[in-house]
């Protein structure tokens, strides 16, 4: 990856079970987003996390109405791997934009912060979901849980 990206590792590979001993992780050359995105959703699946600060503060700066299915494929891939936090941050600026606050983008919202513990912020979150298609049955059985979890009648 370094002759042909710029991505540096603080060690030299053997083989490909050498990468899970890799600390750190430094661009040497600028790098477009769609391949910083992908290196950070491989590096979540490899479990190589603690090594993607660089790219996740990248991404974040980067513009959400021109880069935002970049942060809904880095979101995905935190979630899928239950880095809800991360992924909240991310799905946070989609739902602030004018272009990517859609029913999907809010429903992933919502199952983030209710995955969080961040029960009113998520009751808030599916109550906008129903609020923009009335008829996701998704987003009502998932209220619906909340609520009961609660105690909160409906």
């Amino acid at each position: 990856m370094s002759k042909y990206c710029g991505v540096k590792f603080d060690i030299d590979f053997q083989d490909q079970h050498d990468f899970s001993s890799a600390k750190t992780l430094q661009l040497s050359q600028e790098l477009p987003m769609d391949i910083q995105s992908k290196l950070y959703i491989s590096l979540v699946f490899l479990g190589k996390l603690d090594i993607t600060c660089d790219l996740h503060s990248t991404l974040v700066k980067s513009d959400v109405e021109s880069f935002g299915d970049l942060y809904l494929d880095v979101s995905d891939a935190l979630s899928e791997n239950r880095h809800y936090e991360l992924a909240c941050n991310l799905l946070s600026c989609l739902v602030a934009s004018s272009t990517f606050s859609l029913a999907e983008v809010w429903l992933k919202y919502a199952h983030c912060l209710s995955a969080m513990n961040s029960i009113e912020e998520g009751i808030a979150a599916y109550r906008h979901v129903i609020a923009l298609v009335p008829t996701s049955q998704d987003a009502r059985i998932s209220l619906a849980e909340l609520l009961t979890n609660q105690g909160i009648s409906f």
